[in-house]
């Protein structure tokens, strides 16, 4: 009876020990797995494609437009306080 009361006190003083170091290794395995897994296998990879030139010109442009009216509109209303 005293040597299974004291190989029950072993398990449970390294049960906690047991269960860190069997995670660490699981999430090092999953982490692994997972860098390893982010290299394309197939050459025939296919990258997506952009929207067009003309259509990322004309949004530009509809921005900086957009940009210099408020840029104008905010001049106008700190003139004033500046003069005062």
């Amino acid at each position: 009876m005293m040597r299974s009361a004291k190989s029950q006190r072993i398990f449970w003083c390294l049960l906690p020990r047991f269960t860190r170091y069997s995670l660490t290794l699981l999430l090092s395995a999953v982490m692994l797995a997972d860098a390893v897994g982010a290299t394309p296998r197939n050459r025939g990879l296919q990258i997506a494609q952009q929207p067009g030139t003309t259509q990322q010109n004309a949004t530009r442009a509809a921005a900086e437009r957009v940009f210099q009216e408020g840029r104008r509109s905010l001049i106008k209303l700190i003139k004033p306080l500046k003069s005062k």
